[in-house]
């Protein structure tokens, strides 16, 4: 499997098919080194060059940079810990803060999509500026903070939760 076939099965949501071949594990492990710091210490680590690429073009890089599979692992491995030491000195504060929301709620937003939501709701519906900025004040406000809320907690409770299941010896 080449890396746009990989990047094609992953945004159609075929999770399965890809984790049924190893370079379709290769693209799930790699994929989960989201931020552009980890791409670049794998990078520098195995000495990929990376220079002059834009972050969008890590991904494709380290894909074909056919780095071995138990270094890969080994990588993920030492930055998961690393990054669960972090979170642990502050887990109990953050659960605190999780605790503090007292509903979850979307917004009332289609899809869970901000961007939709306003262009359908408001940009294409309201033609008086007037009566746009009573709705953003009255509804749009209520559903942007309603939204921000929902999506922080939902980042943040997932976090742990991955972190659970992570810290199970037979599963990590």
């Amino acid at each position: 499997m080449d890396f746009k076939t990989a990047v094609s099965l992953f945004n159609a949501d075929n999770i399965g098919e890809l984790s049924e071949s190893n370079e379709g594990l290769r693209f799930l492990k790699l994929r989960s080194l989201s931020r552009k710091d980890q791409m670049e210490a794998l990078a520098n680590k195995f000495d990929v060059d990376i220079s002059g690429a834009k972050s969008r073009e890590l991904l494709s890089i380290l894909f074909d940079a056919k780095i071995p599979d138990k270094d890969v692992d080994s990588f993920i491995r030492i930055a998961y810990h690393q990054e669960r030491e972090e979170r642990h000195l502050v887990e109990d504060g953050l659960l605190s803060e999780l605790c503090k929301v007292n509903a979850f709620d979307w917004g009332g937003l289609h899809q869970n999509s901000l961007e939709k939501t306003i262009v359908d709701n408001y940009i294409k519906k309201i033609r008086s500026y007037d009566i746009l900025e009573s709705a953003i004040d009255g509804e749009l406000h209520n559903s942007l903070r309603s939204y921000v809320l929902a999506s922080w907690y939902n980042h943040w409770s997932s976090i742990i939760i991955e972190d659970v299941f992570n810290n199970t010896p037979d599963i990590f």
